[in-house]
C-alpha cells in the first residue's frame, strides 16, 4: 500500500490501524488493507481532519466487561485547528468527538482504563468512556507532541525538551531533560523497563522513572519523529534515517 501523508499507526484486537490527513483511516487484517475511511457529516461533507496519533486500549468496565477502543486524534483546519477525536470499537465504524475548548491534538496513549490525549499549548485531555473528555492542567504552554504509558506512569514529551509525568493522567509534574531539544515521540520499553524519547537533531533520551533522563549516543543529526520498542530492541525513525538499538 502506498499513500502519502500517513502519520501514525496502532495495533490491537487483531487489527492494524493507520491514520493521516483528510480523515484517512486504513485498517489491515488477514493480509489485506481496506480502503481509506472518511468520516462524513451532514450531506456527504467531510471533516478533512489531519489525524496525528492513534492508540488502542481499554476504558472503564461496563457491567463488569472490559471495553476496548481505537482512538485517533488530530485537528480540523476549517474549525480553527480545533481538536478532534475519532473512536472505534472495531476499526471499521468510527464516531467523531470534539473535546470542548481543545486545540490541535498530536498524540494519544492508553493506560489504567484511561485514554490521555496531548496537544498544542500544553493541552491534555482524558477520557474514561470515549464520549466525555476532561481538560487537565499540564503546567506548561509548550506543545506536547507525544505521550506513552508504562510502568504505572504516563509520560508526555514536546517542544523545547518539555517532559511531563503523571501516575494517573490527571495530576502532572515536570521531569528533567539534559538537552532543551524538541521531542517528537515517546514509548515505553517493557524489556528495559524504561521510557525512550526521540526528537530534534537526533536526540535520544531514556529514563526508568520519567523524572531523570539520560542522553543516549546517536550518530543521527536528523530529526527523529517516531520510536517503538520490542523484542529487546528499540527502533527510531526520522528524516531519511532508521536507528536501531543494540
Amino acid at each position: 500500500m502506498r499513500v502519502d501523508n500517513l502519520k501514525a499507526a496502532a495495533c490491537g484486537g487483531g487489527l492494524f490501524v493507520v491514520v493521516g490527513d483528510n480523515d484517512a483511516i486504513f485498517t489491515y487484517q488477514d493480509g489485506e488493507w481496506r480502503s481509506p475511511y472518511q468520516m462524513t457529516i451532514g450531506s456527504g461533507m467531510t471533516l478533512n481532519a489531519s489525524l496525528r496519533g492513534v492508540a488502542y486500549g481499554s476504558v472503564a468496565r461496563h457491567h463488569g466487561q472490559e471495553i476496548r477502543f481505537f482512538a485517533a486524534v488530530g485537528a480540523v483546519a476549517a474549525a480553527g485547528d480545533s481538536g478532534v477525536v475519532f473512536t472505534s470499537s472495531d476499526g471499521v465504524t468510527w464516531k467523531v468527538n470534539h473535546p470542548s475548548s481543545s486545540p490541535s491534538l498530536f498524540g494519544i496513549a492508553n493506560g489504567k482504563d484511561l485514554f490521555v490525549a496531548v496537544g498544542k499549548n500544553g493541552a491534555i485531555f482524558t477520557s474514561l468512556d470515549m464520549a466525555n473528555w476532561t481538560k487537565q492542567t499540564s503546567g506548561t504552554k509548550e506543545d506536547l507532541h507525544g505521550v506513552a504509558y508504562g510502568g504505572n506512569l504516563f509520560v508526555a514529551v514536546g517542544k523545547n525538551g518539555a517532559i511531563l509525568i503523571s501516575p494517573d493522567g490527571v495530576n502532572w509534574q515536570g521531569g528533567t531533560s539534559k538537552r532543551p531539544k524538541s521531542l517528537h515521540a515517546v514509548t515505553y520499553s517493557e524489556d528495559h523497563s524504561a521510557f525512550v524519547a526521540v526528537g530534534q537533531d537526533g536526540t535520544v533520551l531514556a529514563s526508568s522513572d520519567g523524572i531523570t533522563w539520560e542522553e543516549l549516543y546517536s550518530e543521527a543529526g536528523e530529526m527523529l519523529y517516531g520510536v517503538a520498542c520490542g523484542e529487546g530492541r528499540c527502533v527510531a525513525v526520522g528524516d531519511g534515517i532508521i536507528l536501531t538499538s543494540t
